[in-house]
Order: C-alpha cells, then structure tokens, then sequence
C-alpha cells in the first residue's frame, strides 16, 4: 500500500470519536479481581495483562506467608472463577511476579525473585492457568536476572535480562540487554538502539513485531531513550530495527504491539519536553493521543488489533517499568480510539467506590485489566464494555478495477445483538446500484466507477450505544484491456488526456498505473506516451 495514502487513511480515523455513549453514561461494567489473602487487611493485588478469554494475570502482596505471589482471575461463567494463586510456594526467600499472559491464555509467565540471598532472579512458565511449579526460561549467559514483559502461544518471551550483578531493573544502571527466550530456546539478545541497557516490552502473537526502548550509544543515562521497533516493515524480507519518531522531543518508549495488526503503543516527548501517550501505525507514524483534563502528562501502555489503546495520564510519567510497581496516585486510566481519549472512571456506575489509576491490558473484544483503589484499598480491576467493539478494521486500502467487485469487512464483539450501516465519506449509504449489503458487517461494492472512489466506514450499534470504525480507502484502478490513450475517455486522444494522466500520476493514484504492474511509477508514463503519441492503441 502506499505509504502516503495510509497515512491519510490513519490521520482521518483519527480526527473523530468513534464512540457514541450509553444514554446512562456507563458504559463499562467493572469486576473487583480480589486478593490472594482476603484476611490480611493489608493485601492487595496489581493486574498485568488480559488475554482473550478474560484471564487476568498479575501480582499479590502479602499472599501467603507475606511473599509476594503471581496470581490468575477467571471470569464467569468458565469452571472455577475467582483469584487463584498460580504456581507452588516455596519459601518466604522467594516473591513471585506473574507478568504476562498470551493472547488465547495458554502460556502465562513472570519472574523468580531469590530476596533473601542477593542471588537474582529467574523467569517462570505456566501452561492455561494450571498450578504447577516454577520453571526457568533462561537468560543471558553470565545473567543475573531476567524478565518476561510479553509472551506468544508458543511460549516465545520478550522483556530483558541483565549482564552483571546485582541490581534488578533499568534503575540499578547495570547493563540490561531486549532479549527474547523461552522453555527449550536460547536466550538471545535483540538487536536495539545501541545503548547501555534496553528493554523489549512487547511481541505481537502472529505479527512476530518486538517492540521496547533503549538508550543511544551517545547517551546511557536513565532519562535518555529512544522506542524501537526490531521487525519487518512492507516490502522488507528480514527483521532489522526501527527507532520510532516521537512527537518532536528527545525521549519515546513503546510499551506494546497489537497481537496481529502493525500497531504500536507507548509515550514520546513533545517539543517542549511534555509526556503524551503516544500511538504509532504501520508506517510508524507517531500521533499523539493526548491527556486527561487537568492531567498534563500521559502513558499508552496496550493496544489492541481494532487500534483501542489504554493507559494512564497523571502528573508525570513513572519511569520505572514492571508488573509490581502501583500506579501513581494522581493518575486516572483512559481508553483511547480513533484518537480520542476517554478517562474510564466517567465510564463506570457512579459512587462505585473505584478510582481507577491505570489499565494495563486490553484484548480483542475490549476488556480492559487495570489498577486503582476499591474503597481505599489498591485492587486489580476488569472492566467490560457494553458498547460493541470492533474486532477487525476495514482494510486501509482496496483497489478494485471492473468488472471484479470489491469491498470491505470488518469483525466484532458485543454483548448484545447489533446493527451495521456502512457510509461513504460520513455519508450512509444505501442498498442498490454499485453498493449491496450496506446494512451488514461485510460490503460490496461493484467495479467499474471513479466516482465510488472515497473513504468508507461503519456504524455499528447495540443496545447501549454505537461505535464508527477505522475508514478503509476504495480506489477505482485501471483496468486490463482498456487503451491508456484516451485518458479522460472523452473519444479523443490531445492534450487533455496527458493533463489527466499526469494529474492521477503524481497523486499516485492506481487509475495511472496504465502498465497495470502494481505500481504508479515511470514505468507508467512511457506506456501512456507510447500510446498517446501513437493516436490510440
């Protein structure tokens, strides 16, 4: 696809909201994920990741015997719902993260923590919520410590292992190196920025993208870092690393990749130094994503493949990264989409008793895990939409030439049955002519007609409100067996053909791709010219 038009595409999907609130204002139902140790007024529990079937994967303190203990939530109706604590005990020597879960919960992994001695720390593997007992997945030779930010179906990890002991995490100062490893591979280092330390955050289930941050190799302080995508773009045969813009400013970190869809989340920097979530697409175009009302700084920490982002907007950003540090108190979590961010806690019953600091995981259909405060003390949390939720986008691009039709689809969950009404340009259509099955998730448009050409979305609507999806771009091209001469198709072939041509040409429109090789390039004006000079065809 071409480059400019997808960025045309994205910068038009994100210019409005795509949600049309519940009449009640609640659009989001919430679930108290709990504690580990109900009798200990003190514990409470921090929320690290979602997968599609509503598991929540985290971290509880005290837990039992007062270590720090991984847990998974299971939401009604599957067997056995509740909190659980996941893995077998073994000292109060050892706290347990549980960080990261993957898309369809068959691998759940977290980190080993040996307190008592200094000795480091070790990764852990669990398989589809099943208690079993701690398991390496490696690190770094010479490593003392290693995390899993971000896991596959496949038990393929991505987070970072360090090089010399002994300080846990980027703010100890120790070498730490992206690395991806996992039960039965080696643990190997990601390519990065170059820098002294670099962390790998995210890993798309099936676009096989690692994301994260590092520093320059002219700058290894804490607050100098670039985000990096390590990947292969359109038309690249091979993985290689991309440092992703920021919004003008000198810091970014990309905190998460889409599972499928070539979608990128974190923060940048803007000119003036302020902290915004930041969303990049598959151009690796930055767009800010905003803040909060009175809340001048923001993180996106997940994003989904239907492009919903969520994270926090506070003060300041935390510097610091990994499943067992809080939210920060004067933080409030946001769902963004399309470009407009939207504070959670105005989407949940009023006098709920939460304040929600920070959602750290959405999936497919739109639950979102996250951490705030129920009743005053720090809680997971699992939010639910009501609202549909789109699933699958329109394509960014179709082109379609006569006498083939062409059109767009999109997929979606919602807890109630829905509605479909595809537009044109905002404009809704109607069935008939070169359009059918407008009022369904999958349109068709018949080729054959410029002036189809334009941008196409879909209103989707349930009993709670609707939701507008991203906007697909229709382009009629030109078709086999059609002479190029006469351009405009006026039965003449003179001047006004190459102005024509020309005009499609430079705004590499696919009507100028006369060779019909894919491409709007040279290769198209010396076919047109041949024809043109020649009279005709």
């Amino acid at each position: 696809m071409n480059a400019n038009i997808r960025r045309r595409v994205l910068v038009a999907a994100l210019a409005g909201s795509g949600c049309v609130a519940a009449a009640s204002g609640q659009e989001y139902t919430i679930t108290d994920i709990g504690v580990l140790k109900p009798s200990d007024p003190n514990a409470i529990s921090i929320a690290s990741g979602i997968s599609d079937q509503g598991l929540v994967i985290g971290t509880g303190y005290p837990g039992i015997n007062a270590s720090v203990r991984p847990f998974y939530y299971v939401p009604s109706p599957y067997l056995n719902p509740g909190i659980t604590e996941y893995g077998t005990y073994v000292n109060g020597c050892q706290n347990i993260l549980g960080t990261t879960i993957s898309q369809f919960s068959s691998q759940i992994s977290g980190m080993k923590q040996v307190v008592c001695g200094g000795e480091g720390m070790a990764y852990i593997l669990g398989n589809n919520g099943t208690p079993r007992s701690v398991d390496s997945i490696g690190r770094l030779p010479g490593g003392y410590d290693s995390f899993p930010a971000s896991i596959t179906e496949t038990g393929y990890a991505a987070g970072w292992s360090n090089t010399r002991c002994c300080g846990y995490g980027w703010a100890s100062g120790n070498p730490i190196h992206a690395v991806t490893m996992g039960r039965g591979r080696p643990t190997v280092r990601v390519p990065d920025l170059g820098g002294l330390q670099s962390y790998a955050t995210g890993i798309g289930n099936s676009s096989g993208w690692i994301v994260g941050f590092g520093n320059w190799p002219d700058s290894n302080a804490l607050g100098s870092t670039g985000a990096f995508l390590y990947g292969a773009l359109q038309y690249e045969y091979s993985p290689v690393v991309h440092p992703l813009p920021t919004l003008g400013g000198s810091n970014a970190r990309a905190y998460g990749t889409a599972p499928s869809a070539s979608f990128i989340c974190g923060w940048s920097q803007t000119v003036g130094g302020a902290t915004r979530a930041t969303f990049w697409d598959s151009d690796l175009t930055a767009y800010d994503l905003g803040t909060l009302p009175g809340r001048p700084a923001s993180a996106a920490n997940a994003v989904n493949d239907g492009g919903y982002v969520v994270g926090n907007s506070g003060p300041e950003v935390n510097w610091n990264l990994g499943a067992e540090y809080l939210p920060d108190a004067n933080s409030h979590a946001f769902v963004s989409y399309k470009g407009v961010m939207r504070d959670l806690n105005d989407l949940i019953p009023a006098n709920s008793g939460w304040v929600l600091r920070s959602a750290v995981g959405i999936n497919s259909c739109g639950w979102i895990a996250g951490n705030g405060t129920f009743n005053g003390k720090a809680r997971a949390f699992m939010l639910k939409p009501c609202t549909p939720t789109i699933t699958t986008q329109p394509a960014h691009n179709v082109a379609s030439c006569f006498p083939d039709g062409m059109g767009f689809y999109i997929s979606v969950c919602s807890p109630t049955p829905v509605t479909y009404h595809w537009r044109r340009n905002g404009v809704p259509l109607t069935e008939g002519g070169a359009y059918s099955n407008v009022l369904t998730n999958e349109l068709t448009i018949a080729g054959g007609d410029p002036n189809d050409n334009g941008e196409y979305d879909c209103v989707v609507t349930n009993s709670c409100g609707s939701v507008i999806s991203m906007a697909g771009t229709y382009h009629y091209c030109f078709c086999y067996g059609v002479c190029p001469a006469d351009f405009n198709a006026d039965g003449g072939v003179d001047g006004a053909d190459v102005n024509a041509f020309f005009e499609k040409w430079e705004s590499g429109d696919c009507l100028a791709d006369v060779n019909a090789d894919g491409g709007v390039d040279g290769g198209d004006v010396g076919v047109f010219f041949a024809a043109w000079e020649s009279g005709g065809c």
